[in-house]
């Protein structure tokens, strides 16, 4: 006992810390360590059984994802956010904002985050009694949780496929999928998971009419709960152990039970299960033959219901400023990359056509240089014919002279020499 009571101690201390700390980081700075923290707060107001504050963080961490452009910080406020409006009860906006969760996980490749918003996204079509799609998304989170060995999860998807399934009427594959969970939670010492399997089952075992097995089940549940300091849940179970009682007939019990169910909800800031116990506690008053009562919670009742369908429509409108903000950065983005993207074009045009006249010139280049080279050649040939030629002409040449100098010796030596001559005219003379 005194160690029960110390862990409690010590986990509202660190819980209020982060409470304390909450106006600090809606102050903060906008940045992904801002998200983290606003989504973590959420998580923690939210088992706190404070969801309407929880679903404002979750809101506010959201914003400031889509303000920094942080895509993984879009993923975990979407689903914070989709998460705090399940807990309300609001469960088909509470699917649109798990879709949109998926989609930024599926385009990230972020398993673990897939199969949490798998899980979602089972868990709304559930609350919206639509069992088949709530079971194709569950299965789908289960084949990933396999995939990446994350026991833990496993708990909770065989949970809550055994809670489809229940309300299905397939009360014994839902008895197999919760005795799963609750083996696997043991094994884990996961409390949460244990609490939820044992609260499960004594919901089938209360269908079934085995009160005393429900009773026992319920019980069991709650002792973990009260551990846990879940509000939300204890006053869920308090709830389910009156309503056992109240089918056994035992007024005075269903009694106590019912209105501490009623008082931890309150206090809880739980609309949903408030005016649940309302209706139950009519029921109470009508077996005890306490009409005027009844009346009175039943209008309790009535009043508490349209109270929660009053907030829905009031989160509808602030989804729709929301959803219109996103939509109008969505678009600026995207006017901002088809101008990034026009002037890439432009970019790329110039770059083209400066290689285009590049290459152009280089080519002319090119040609003119073949050209000189073929006219140098050309030349060479013709000198280096020119240069036979004349060789050829000079041999030739020598030739004949030698042949005239060669004649010439021989006229010579055939001849008579000058000074004969002369004497021969001197005596022909005289």
């Amino acid at each position: 006992m005194v160690i029960s009571l110390a862990a409690m101690l010590a986990v509202m201390q660190a819980f209020a810390g982060d409470l304390d700390s909450l106006e600090f980081w809606l102050r903060a700075k906008s940045d992904t360590l801002k998200v983290h923290k606003l989504v973590r707060i959420s998580t923690q107001l939210r088992k706190s059984g404070e969801l309407k504050r929880s679903f404002d963080v979750a809101l506010e961490a959201l914003k400031t994802a889509e303000m920094i452009g942080w895509k993984r910080g879009l993923g975990l406020g979407y689903g914070a956010v989709g998460t705090a409006d399940f807990q309300m009860g609001n469960y088909s906006s509470s699917l649109e904002w798990q879709l949109k969760a998926l989609a930024v996980r599926e385009e990230l490749g972020d398993l673990q985050g897939k199969s949490a918003a798998y899980t979602n996204i089972g868990l709304a079509y559930h609350g919206m009694m639509k069992y088949r799609e709530a079971l194709r998304y569950l299965d789908s989170s289960y084949a990933i949780k396999n995939q990446i060995q994350d026991k833990k999860g496993l708990v909770a998807v065989h949970n809550n496929r055994g809670m489809v399934l229940a309300d299905m009427g397939m009360y014994e594959p839902a008895l197999e999928e919760y005795g799963k969970s609750l083996v696997l939670g043991k094994e884990l010492k996961d409390d949460f998971g244990m609490a939820y399997a044992l609260n499960n089952l004594g919901s089938v075992y209360s269908m079934l009419g085995w009160n005393k097995e429900a009773l026992l089940s319920y019980k069991a549940s709650l002792e973990i709960k009260r551990k846990l300091g879940e509000k939300n849940m204890i006053a869920a179970c308090y709830g389910n152990i009156a309503t056992v009682y109240l089918l056994e007939r035992r007024i005075e019990l269903a009694q106590t039970f019912a209105d501490s169910a009623l008082k931890v909800s309150t206090a809880a800031g739980n609309k949903e299960i408030v005016f649940q116990q309302y209706r139950l506690l009519a029921r109470i008053d009508s077996a005890r033959g306490d009409f005027r009562l009844a009346m009175r919670h039943m209008h309790l009742y009535a009043i508490a219901r349209d109270s929660v369908l009053n907030e829905q429509n009031t989160r509808r409108l602030i989804e729709a400023q929301l959803q219109y903000d996103f939509d109008k950065k969505a678009t600026m983005e995207r006017q901002e990359r088809e101008k990034s993207d026009f002037l890439a074009e432009l970019d790329k045009e110039k770059q083209q056509k400066i290689l285009i006249i590049t290459s152009a010139g280089l080519l002319v280049t090119l040609v003119l240089v073949v050209l000189i080279f073929r006219s140098i050649r050309a030349s060479q040939r013709k000198s280096r014919v020119i240069e036979v030629q004349k060789r050829e002409l000079e041999e030739k040449q020598k030739e004949i002279l030698e042949s005239i100098r060669y004649a010439r010796r021989i006229q010579v030596s055939l001849l008579p020499s000058e000074n004969r001559i002369r004497n021969t005219l001197l005596r022909l003379l005289s």
